[in-house]
């Protein structure tokens, strides 16, 4: 039975979405870091895998490769659920009473492993070298580290190239693979999601014409305010030139309309302390329990689209500027 994926989980995923690295074709970039590895250890097994919601994805590795794999108990699973961030087991203990099974290798009597993070230390995976004899890694500490800024480095560039250049969010692409992603790792049909959208296009046309540059500097407000205010297990992105979306992880439209509406205000207070106004920003809301369909994201977004409502706050007069 499929579990019920929690809150810290969401969290890890959306950070690890918000990279971009999964199920993408092989990078020699991330290939050269594996080979080098390697080599410096003397291992004939490197490994980089990302821990998605019920899988262990390879992304690049020397040695026995198998692409995906469950995830189930083991040295992997014991790191990315709480374990030390680095382990290191010799092989000296007999086979059975050894917890190393690791998944797509046949059986190893040594390993030594680094958690691979982000910026925020949520665990993404996990960077390893092995043998199928028993023999010391234990100074392979120095070398994984190494590799593994030169990792966390490759996966910082992996998520400016998903960001909008002009306000920071995700880009239209980057948000809707983030989002299917984790609509699929919901629940089916029991854990809530639910789909905000922002539409500054009149507020926006509007701010234009009282004072060159108002329209951006408010789109880079909203995507300010988006931000700060919205859980870091969700996902915020922006969907057009000017709209903006928001998706809520496990959470109901009652929920949903507690943050449109704390959006609504923290816009108004700070435009209203600038002399600007709401008038024209519209938003719209819906939610469902994901089952597993295929186009359920778009189904939320047309539903979204027909619930927007215009949100009214009319900016205080003052002198046009040229």
């Amino acid at each position: 039975m499929q579990t019920r994926i929690v809150s810290s989980e969401f969290t890890r995923l959306s950070r690890l979405y918000r990279c971009g690295v999964l199920d993408t074709p092989s990078d020699p970039a991330f290939d050269g870091v594996l080979a080098d590895l390697a080599q410096a250890c003397e291992a004939p097994i490197a490994q980089l895998v990302f821990a998605d919601a019920r899988r262990f994805w390879a992304k690049a590795g020397v040695g026995a490769i198998d692409p995906e794999s469950p995830r189930e108990r083991g040295l992997l699973e014991r790191m990315v659920t709480g374990g030390p961030a680095f382990m290191h087991d010799d092989g000296q203990s007999p086979p059975e009473d050894q917890d190393s099974a690791l998944p797509g290798v046949p059986p190893v009597r040594s390993f030594a492993g680094l958690r691979i993070v982000s910026p925020e230390d949520e665990v993404l995976g996990v960077l390893y070298v092995a043998d199928r004899v028993p023999r010391s890694f234990a100074a392979a500490a120095e070398r994984l580290a190494a590799a593994a800024l030169a990792i966390e480095a490759l996966l910082t560039q992996g998520r400016r190239a998903r960001q909008d250049g002009s306000t920071g969010a995700l880009d239209h692409d980057a948000f809707l693979d983030q989002s299917r992603r984790l609509m699929a790792v919901s629940r089916p049909g029991r854990q809530w999601v639910s789909l905000v959208t922002l539409d500054l296009a009149p507020l926006r046309a509007a701010l234009e014409e009282r004072s060159r540059g108002l329209g951006s500097l408010a789109l880079r407000q909203m995507a300010d305010l988006g931000r700060t205010q919205v859980r870091q297990r969700d996902c915020f992105g922006r969907t057009g030139a000017d709209s903006f979306a928001i998706l809520l992880t496990d959470t109901a439209e009652a929920g949903a309309r507690v943050l449109s509406d704390r959006l609504a205000r923290r816009l108004e207070q700070g435009w209203g302390q600038a002399g600007l106004g709401l008038s024209g920003l519209t938003l719209g809301l819906a939610s469902a329990k994901p089952t597993g369909i295929p186009g359920e994201l778009d189904i939320l977004l047309s539903r979204a689209a027909a619930d927007a409502r215009v949100v009214s706050a009319a900016p205080p007069a003052v002198p046009r500027v040229a």
